[in-house]
C-alpha cells in the first residue's frame, strides 16, 4: 500500500538524506509476534453471597456478573437480613476475573502498519499496551523476531501517547535537541545528535520556516505549532534512536480530516523505511484506512479479524454473509459489524452466503429486514458478534502458524543503550527547564507585575503604621498576611504547574528511560529557585516599607530572609503534595485544607496556649508557625510602643511584652532556631517528594 503514498513534504526530504545519519544503526528490522495472549484483570465482585470460581471463557471475552452475582433481597427476609445483604454489598472487596483480552495470536511484520481496530471497550489500547511492554502481566508470549523481548527493547521501540506531552514553551527545534541528548546514548557526538535531529526534522516535514523555530504552546492556553505539527514532533522525538518497533496509540485522536490524513502519510513513510509500526485506530476514513497493511479488529477483546487490511479483510466477511457496499468504507462497515447498535435502526443486513455456517445463515435468515425494537436489536448484534468471535477462535486461529524469520530480522546480541552520565543529564534538564520558566510568561512578567500590584495594595492598606497600642494588632495583622500570601502562592503554584505540565512529560520520559530520577529531581528543583526567590523579594521590599516596619537595615534584611525561606519551606510542601497526588482535581481539593489548618496553627488566630493538647503537634510542625514567629520576633524585640495617659492601662509599653502575649519565646537568637525549622521541614518534604517521585507508578494501563 505504500506504493500510492503521496509525500506532502519538501523535496528535499529524500530517503538518502535521511540515510546519511540512519547508516550507524544496528537495530534490526523486527517481525512482532504475540501468541495465546491474555489479559485478565480483578474487577469487584457485586455479590453478597461469597465469592464464585469462574472458569475460562472459551467463546465470550470477560466474566459477566450474572443474576446470582447481584443483590437479591427476597420479601421475606427480615429487616435486619437485607440490612446485612446491603452492607455486605457495599464494602466486601471480593473481586472476580474479567478477562480484558483472550485467546489472541498473530504477528506484524517489518516494512507494515497493523492497525488496531475496535469499538470503545474492545480491549485495543490494552492490547497495545502489552505487545509495547508498557504492561508486564500477562498470559502469552510476545517475541521479537522469534525470541523473547530482549533487555534491549527500550532501545529499539518508541511509544507515542494518544496524548501530545510537550514543553510549551520551548520550539520544535529545542524539543528535539534536548530530547536527543537525552534519549541518544553519551557515546555518540553532540554533532552526530544534531544531524540526527535535523535529519529527523527532514523527514517528517518538521524543518519548514515557520515551524521549526515556533514555540509548541499548549491548546487553548498558548498560542503556538498545530495539532498535526504537535503530533508529527512527538513522533519525531520517538524517532531519534530509529527505533524498529514504533507504537502509536490513537495518533489521528483529535485532529481534522486533512491533518489526520496527513500524518498518517507520515507514519505510512516510516514504515516503508522498514520499521514495523503498530497503531490503535478508532473509525479511520476510507483513504486513512487505505494505508493500512493489516488489520487487527477486535471486539469485547477478542479477535473479530487478523490479516490484510485491503481486499482480503472485504472477502473474509462477505464470505459470512456481510459484504460491505462498494460505496461504503470498509473501516466503518467492520466497526458496525462487532459493534451494539445504539440508534433506532438497524444498519447491518445483508443475505447469506452460500459458504456462511449453518449458525451464521440461521442468524441472517431469522433477522427481520423491517424495524425492530431496541431490545431485538441488541439481542440480534449480540447474536451476530458471539457468532463473528467464535467463528475466528474455531476455524482461524488454530490454523496460525509463526513467520519465519530471515537471518538478517533476528535480534542478536543487541545491548541496551547506556544512559547518559549523571552530569549530563542534570545540565540538560537544567538548562531545559529553566528555559522553560523564563518563557514563561505567567511565572515571569506577569508574575512581577502580580508582586509589586498587591505589594502595593498591601503596603495602601497598612499604610505608615503607628505605634500605638491598636498599631501592634495592625502590625501583626500585616506581618501574618504577608507571611501567609506569599507561602501560599508559592505552595499553589508548585501543584498546579507540576500536575498540569510537569507530570505528563516526566512520566513519559522517564518510562521511556531518558534519565533517571535524581537528576531530574535536583534540576528541576534547582532551575525553580531563582523564580521562587526574586518574586517575593520585590513583594517584601514594596510592602515592608510602605507599611512602615522595624527600619533597622539588619531587621529589614532579616525580614526578607525569614520571608524567602518560609516560602521555599511551604513550596517543599506543596512539591510533596503535588507527587503524592495524580489528579489535580483531588489535590485542589486537599490544599486548602491543608492550607486552613496551617493558618489555624500558625499563631496568629489561635495563641499557642490556647491549643487543644492533642491538636498541638499540629503547631510544631507547621512552617508558617516558624515563619510567624521569626517575624514577630524580627519586628517586634527591643521596641517600644506608645502607652495611653492613666488611668488607662499599657498592654504593649514594649516589643518583647508583645512577644510574651503571643506565647512566643523572647531571645532574638530564637529567629535562627526557627529559621533551621523551616530548613528543616523544607529538605524533610524535599526529600520525602523524591522518594515519591521515584516510586511512582510509571504504566497505568488503559482499556479501550
Amino acid at each position: 500500500m505504500h506504493e500510492n503514498v503521496a509525500l506532502d513534504v519538501p523535496s528535499d526530504v529524500a530517503i538518502s538524506n535521511f540515510d546519511d545519519v540512519s547508516k550507524e544503526n544496528d537495530n534490526p528490522k523486527v517481525y512482532l509476534e504475540w501468541i495465546d495472549l491474555e489479559y485478565i484483570v480483578q474487577v469487584k465482585k457485586r455479590s453478597a453471597r461469597g465469592p464464585k470460581k469462574v472458569a475460562r471463557p472459551t467463546s465470550i471475552s470477560s466474566v459477566p456478573l450474572t443474576n446470582e452475582d447481584k443483590v437479591v433481597v427476597e420479601p421475606n427476609l427480615s429487616a435486619a437480613t437485607k440490612f446485612k445483604y446491603l452492607l455486605r454489598s457495599i464494602f466486601r472487596k471480593e473481586t472476580v476475573p474479567k478477562y480484558v483480552l483472550s485467546r489472541m495470536s498473530g504477528y506484524v511484520a517489518p516494512g507494515s502498519v497493523l492497525a488496531i481496530m475496535g469499538p470503545s471497550g474492545a480491549g485495543k489500547t490494552s492490547f497495545l499496551n502489552i505487545i509495547a511492554q508498557r504492561v508486564t502481566r500477562y498470559n502469552g508470549k510476545v517475541l521479537i523476531s522469534g525470541e523473547p523481548v530482549p533487555k534491549s527493547w527500550r532501545t529499539i521501540s518508541g511509544f507515542v501517547q494518544q496524548d501530545d506531552v510537550l514543553m510549551g514553551n520551548l520550539t520544535v527545534r529545542e524539543t528535539l535537541r534536548y530530547a536527543a541528548m537525552l534519549k541518544m546514548p553519551g557515546s555518540i557526538s553532540m554533532k552526530d545528535k544534531m544531524k540526527r535531529v535535523d535529519a529527523v526534522m527532514r523527514e517528517l516535514g518538521l524543518d519548514k520556516p515557520g515551524v521549526a523555530d515556533t514555540v509548541i504552546g499548549q491548546p487553548g492556553l498558548k498560542k503556538g505549532i498545530s495539532g498535526g505539527e504537535r503530533k508529527r514532533v512527538a513522533i519525531a522525538i520517538e524517532l531519534l534512536t530509529e527505533p524498529s518497533v514504533l507504537f502509536l496509540d490513537e495518533p489521528t485522536s483529535g485532529l481534522d480530516s486533512k491533518t489526520s490524513l496527513n500524518v498518517m502519510e507520515t507514519i505510512s513513510r516510516i514504515a516503508a523505511r522498514g520499521r514495523t509500526v503498530i497503531l490503535t485506530i478508532h473509525q479511520p476514513r476510507s483513504d486513512i484506512y487505505n494505508r493500512f497493511d493489516k488489520l487487527l479488529l477486535l471486539a469485547r477483546g477478542r479477535v473479530a479479524y487478523i490479516g490484510d487490511a485491503g481486499k482480503t479483510a472485504v472477502d473474509y466477511f462477505a464470505s459470512l454473509g456481510y459484504k460491505c457496499p462498494n460505496d461504503y468504507n470498509p473501516a466503518e462497515y467492520f466497526i458496525d459489524l462487532v459493534s451494539e447498535t445504539t440508534s433506532g435502526t438497524q444498519t447491518i443486513q445483508g443475505p447469506s452466503a452460500p459458504t456462511v455456517d449453518v449458525e451464521m445463515k440461521d442468524v441472517q435468515q431469522e433477522a427481520p429486514k423491517a424495524m425492530m425494537t431496541r431490545d431485538d436489536m441488541r439481542a440480534a448484534d449480540n447474536q451476530r458478534i458471539e457468532l463473528l468471535l467464535d467463528h475466528y477462535t474455531n476455524n482461524v486461529l488454530p490454523e496460525y502458524k509463526s513467520p519465519v524469520i530471515a537471518e538478517e530480522n533476528k535480534v542478536k546480541n543487541l545491548n541496551e543503550h547506556a544512559r547518559n552520565n549523571f552530569l549530563s543529564q542534570f545540565v540538560v534538564i537544567l538548562i531545559r527547564s529553566f528555559t522553560s520558566i523564563v518563557r514563561d510568561k505567567a511565572l515571569s512578567f506577569v508574575g512581577v507585575i502580580q508582586m509589586i500590584v498587591l505589594g502595593l495594595i498591601v503596603g495602601l492598606i497598612f499604610l505608615r503604621l503607628d505605634r500605638s497600642q491598636a498599631g501592634v494588632q495592625n502590625r501583626l495583622g500585616a506581618l501574618f498576611f504577608i507571611l501567609t500570601q506569599q507561602t501560599i502562592r508559592s505552595m499553589f503554584a508548585n501543584v498546579s504547574d507540576f500536575l498540569q505540565n510537569a507530570r505528563p512529560i516526566f512520566l513519559r520520559e522517564r518510562g521511556a528511560k531518558m534519565y533517571t530520577v535524581l537528576p531530574y529531581y535536583l534540576a528541576t528543583t534547582l532551575a525553580m529557585v531563582p523564580n521562587g526567590l526574586f518574586l517575593p523579594l520585590i513583594f517584601s521590599i514594596i510592602s515592608y516599607f510602605m507599611i512602615g516596619l522595624n527600619p533597622s537595615a539588619d531587621r529589614f534584611f532579616m525580614h526578607l530572609l525569614i520571608t524567602e525561606v518560609a516560602c521555599q519551606s511551604m513550596q517543599s510542601v506543596g512539591m510533596l503534595m503535588s507527587y503524592l497526588f495524580s489528579n489535580m482535581g483531588v489535590a485542589m481539593a486537599i490544599l486548602p485544607i491543608a492550607n486552613t489548618t496551617m493558618m489555624i496553627f500558625a499563631g496568629f488566630y489561635i495563641n499557642v496556649g490556647s491549643i487543644p493538647p492533642w491538636f498541638i503537634w499540629i503547631y510544631w510542625i507547621t512552617p508558617m508557625h516558624y515563619g510567624f514567629e521569626a517575624l514577630v520576633l524580627n519586628e517586634f524585640y527591643g521596641t517600644t510602643f506608645e502607652c495611653p495617659a492613666p488611668p488607662a492601662t499599657c498592654m504593649y509599653p514594649t516589643g518583647e511584652a508583645v512577644i510574651q502575649k503571643q506565647n512566643m519565646t523572647n531571645p532574638l537568637s530564637n529567629v535562627w532556631i526557627d529559621l533551621a525549622m523551616l530548613m528543616l521541614i523544607n529538605f524533610v518534604c524535599r526529600f520525602l517528594a523524591f522518594l515519591v517521585l521515584r516510586f511512582f507508578k510509571i504504566n497505568k494501563p488503559k482499556g479501550g
